[in-house]
């Protein structure tokens, strides 16, 4: 962890705008429980002297990139440091002010330090989903959201990165390249019928259409990537909102990916056969009266269905990256089913 002195801390506040006058005085490290997969944490409580104005934030959590981790990870420090400073342009989103985002790219070293949101927000332990409650305000917060940057030509200029010919031919390179591996680990443990979709997938011309849309940045937006139980934050009072944390892989997508991996990556049949479809229908009337246009239920329902493909090989991804084995399994297990209960064979070729 980065050291972080009462000096430093006065400088950063001081430029990011929340410390007027006065000064940090002390800075006291609570414990975390757990350790992040790519990131180490704090949270620190800090105390100012007595002439400080401003804003006065008395509780911080500090976020820096891991190097022990598997390489794919190395970026995601610079690249979530990327996203919130593209966010101090784009004012109110869902997520913590943040007050410190650097990187330094010659020692590969990333440094947040945001709001700690613990008094007034709460996480559901993994694997745990939010309740029907709060699952409708998160998908209230991802509709606007994705609304707001609904093809936005912001969209692979100014915020994030296009995605290139050359790029998407390697992600399917390695994709393709990791599956027999991938079979291996799960040996007979994976059933007949989630293997053939998973081969029926790689056949098809899923991911060259995928790859296709996405260069053309059409009816796409701005997506978090990683919207699960751990990376958002909820409300303890019924008039608060839904935060989202932990951007490291925020991307150009389908807004249907999100809701996918909300969903169908990490729900079980019974919960999706439950929630599933009048949350995509609330999703979908939300985004309409965000603004957007031209975009029918039906044409929004195709999206999710191929999102869901997207999600079955997701579990490949995890196993190359050497994810807990728990998230591997049981994401394997919960998309396949998503894909078999939704007829996602069906588009993979539309």
């Amino acid at each position: 962890m980065i050291d972080l002195s009462p000096q430093r801390l006065s400088d950063i506040l001081h430029q990011g705008d929340a410390l007027a006058s006065g000064k940090v005085v002390t800075v006291q490290a609570e414990p975390v429980t757990g350790q992040g997969l790519v990131s180490d944490v704090a949270r620190l409580v800090i105390t100012y002297s007595p002439d400080a104005t401003g804003v006065l934030p008395d509780r911080l959590f500090v976020k820096t990139a891991r190097k022990d981790t598997h390489p794919e990870f190395f970026e995601t420090g610079r690249h979530e440091v990327e996203f919130y400073r593209a966010a101090a342009r784009l004012g109110r989103m869902p997520i913590p002010r943040c007050y410190a985002a650097e990187y330094d790219p010659e020692a590969g070293e990333s440094l947040l330090i945001t709001d700690d949101l613990t008094q007034t927000h709460f996480a559901r332990p993994l694997p745990i989903p939010p309740s029907s409650e709060h699952c409708q305000m998160l998908i209230d917060a991802l509709a606007s959201l994705h609304g707001r940057f609904w093809e936005s030509p912001q969209l692979g200029h100014s915020l994030g990165e296009r995605l290139t010919a050359d790029r998407a031919k390697a992600q399917t390179e390695r994709l393709v390249g990791t599956l027999p591996a991938f079979f291996d680990f799960l040996g007979d443990a994976l059933l007949p019928k989630q293997r053939a979709i998973y081969e029926r997938i790689v056949g098809s011309t899923y991911l060259q259409r995928a790859y296709q849309r996405l260069i053309a940045l059409n009816r796409v937006t701005l997506i978090h990537g990683d919207v699960h139980t751990g990376n958002v934050m909820l409300p303890r009072e019924p008039d608060g909102d839904v935060k989202l944390i932990d951007w490291q892989l925020w991307d150009i997508g389908m807004g249907a990916h999100d809701l996918a991996f909300l969903i169908a990556l990490h729900w079980s049949r019974e919960r999706r056969a439950l929630l599933e479809r009048p949350l995509l229908e609330r999703y979908h009337a939300k985004l309409l009266e965000s603004g957007v246009q031209r975009y029918p239920l039906g044409d929004f329902f195709e999206d999710y269905r191929r999102a869901i493909a997207t999600m079955v090989l997701i579990p490949i991804g995890q196993f190359r990256r050497k994810m807990p084995n728990g998230v591997i399994w049981f994401g394997m297990q919960d998309a396949t089913a998503a894909f078999e209960d939704l007829g996602c064979e069906e588009v993979l070729e539309s």
